[in-house]
């Protein structure tokens, strides 16, 4: 008897654990239901691809179209969102940015690349579009698209930039828009395109080197993206081993003459394809042991400095399309050495009032104000 009665509150026992576990997990869904739980939004890989062929006013480029057309294909195929646009006019090319910037959230990894025409004026880079006509050189600001604007737009959209060119590095106003090459120059020999810092989380890669032209290349494709083409599938490469393996393909194929170039400032370790690698926790088997624990482990990032030896750009120059202007010298016509964007870091070594002499973490030097 004394058995049963053990058995029955056995019973009563297990049936009230029962109850209230139930009882628990339906609250649980009622307080989750109301507090509406949602899972964190995985980041996108978005990409705005451009190739302008057909121009009005400047040598027409075979090639730049095919280079959009293809690259936005292959970067489809590496799941990336892709917004392609060949042969835009200004107007068009303004419209599709600014709708692809506003889609971008700040764990985006966003890549643009362009190819076609470009030029510097002043010290700041414009792209062109196929309705440009430039007769002076302030006809740039109205009748081009300017790329610090763009860059300007991404930075504020998210943490990540990729920035590709594959243009010109040259002023076209020397011979009057008249070229008798196909080269990615608008115009004869003379600068470049200036150099741009737009602060950290950016990667901005040029075709070629400073003070030359971007061939259009006699088959498909330009010779810089056949090689990019080529390797930007290859896994486990992040961006600038990409970059490396891209430069050497160019400098054979031009005999040297063509040198592929980047400035970086990223800090997550981006690649072209794959996940983005940040700093996180993972397993890591005990010497010796049958058990694992979890131990810190600190992404591969690009070397920092301690905080106290660098300053940041904040104050912006509101006549250089939102980015503060790099001058060789103190004064507001002194040249142009480049353009640095927000959270740019560098170091400053001296003052002339309210100019500032600094030095980037390339190690390229000048004059900013304030």
């Amino acid at each position: 008897m004394a058995w049963c009665y053990e058995m029955r509150a056995y019973v009563i026992g297990v049936t009230m654990f029962r109850l209230i576990l139930r009882s628990t997990w339906a609250l649980f869904w009622v307080v989750a239901a109301s507090v509406g739980v949602v899972e964190p939004a995985q980041a996108a890989r978005k990409a705005f691809v451009v190739g302008n062929s057909a121009y009005s006013a400047a040598p027409p480029l075979p090639n730049s179209a095919n280079d959009a057309r293809d690259l936005a294909a292959r970067l489809t195929g590496l799941g990336y969102q892709v917004t392609t646009g060949v042969d835009l006019t200004r107007v068009e090319f303004l419209r599709r940015f600014q709708a692809f910037a506003q889609s971008l959230s700040q764990e985006d990894v966003a890549l643009l690349f362009y190819a076609g025409h470009a030029l510097q004026v002043g010290g700041e880079n414009y792209l062109f579009p196929i309705d440009a006509r430039v007769e002076k050189e302030a006809d740039a600001r109205t009748n081009l698209v300017p790329l610090n604007a763009l860059l300007a737009d991404l930075s504020r959209s998210t943490r990540n930039r990729l920035v590709i060119l594959d243009a010109c590095r040259n002023n076209p106003f020397e011979d009057a828009l008249a070229n008798a090459q196909a080269t990615r120059s608008a115009g004869g020999a003379s600068r470049g395109l200036a150099r741009v810092y737009a602060g950290v989380g950016s990667f901005i890669a040029y075709s070629t080197q400073p003070g030359n032209v971007a061939l259009d290349g006699t088959g498909r494709n330009s010779p810089f993206t056949t090689a990019l083409l080529k390797h930007i599938t290859e896994p486990g490469l992040d961006v600038h081993a990409v970059m490396r393996r891209v430069r050497g393909d160019v400098q054979r194929v031009t005999a040297e003459q063509q040198v592929p170039w980047e400035n970086s400032s990223l800090v997550d370790e981006v690649a072209f394809s794959g996940a983005v690698v940040s700093p996180t926790v993972a397993p890591v088997a005990a010497s010796g042991a049958g058990t694992s624990k979890m131990v810190s482990v600190e992404a591969k990032r690009m070397p920092t400095a301690p905080a106290e030896q660098f300053s940041y750009v904040s104050g912006l120059d509101p006549k250089g399309d939102n980015f503060l202007t790099l001058r060789a010298g103190t004064g507001a016509d002194a040249a142009r050495i480049a353009t640095m964007g927000p959270d740019t870091p560098l170091k400053v070594v001296g003052s002339s009032g309210a100019w500032k002499n600094v030095v980037l973490r390339d190690g390229t030097r000048g004059w900013a104000h304030g």
